[in-house]
């Protein structure tokens, strides 16, 4: 009875430590998809496009209330040609911000500046597949892979290089991080924050 308690227990241990219990291919890419479309509380999307010295920055903090989605924005442009040809007062940036309600995939403006928000923009349009990854390696609470196949997974055309997704989850997703360099050669990072 020992022996086979002791054989148990170190089964169990040796699977622990080389990964037994971690999510395996075969059934990771639909546990992943399912995060997608867990009712998660709310959601902060912060793009950051970085190019030499100079980066711009958006934030969208969504909160989901029944059926309805709340948006908070705040998004980064620079200026035009105009505000550089007042000279060295001008400030390069300008952030615009607001909020909106997004209902029946309508955008609804409640109050601050226009950014043509889209209504997508309240749910990740990301898909999991296998055949959209390469070196894909699935952990305890994490995923990473390189993306080959962006237009499917990213849910949109972009034209990139390397990119890469890194996604750490519990129950549900906390983040996903993916990272390009866009065709002009500068960086990109689309970072995901879930709350329940």
């Amino acid at each position: 009875m020992k022996f086979k308690l002791s054989i148990t227990c170190a089964l169990c241990a040796a699977a622990l430590f080389f990964g037994g219990c971690n999510v395996t291919d075969g059934d990771g890419y639909q546990r992943l998809n399912d995060m997608l479309s867990a009712p998660y509380t709310s959601m902060t999307l912060t793009v950051t496009d970085s190019f030499g010295n100079d980066s711009l920055q958006c934030v969208y903090k969504v909160l989901y209330i029944g059926d309805v989605c709340r948006v908070q924005y705040s998004v980064e442009r620079f200026n035009g040609i105009d505000a550089a040809l007042q000279g060295a007062q001008a400030e390069l940036k300008t952030t615009l911000s607001g909020e909106a309600i997004v209902m029946n995939g309508m955008v609804i403006p409640e109050e601050g500046d226009d950014v043509n928000l889209s209504a997508d923009v309240v749910r990740p349009g990301l898909e999991f597949k296998e055949e959209y990854f390469a070196n894909q390696k699935f952990g305890q609470n994490s995923f990473s892979a390189d993306v080959t196949q962006a237009g499917s997974f990213f849910g949109a055309d972009v034209q990139y290089r390397d990119m890469r997704v890194e996604a750490n989850f519990e129950e549900e997703f906390s983040q996903i991080v993916i990272t390009y360099t866009s065709e002009g050669g500068g960086s990109v990072q689309y970072k995901y924050v879930f709350d329940i």
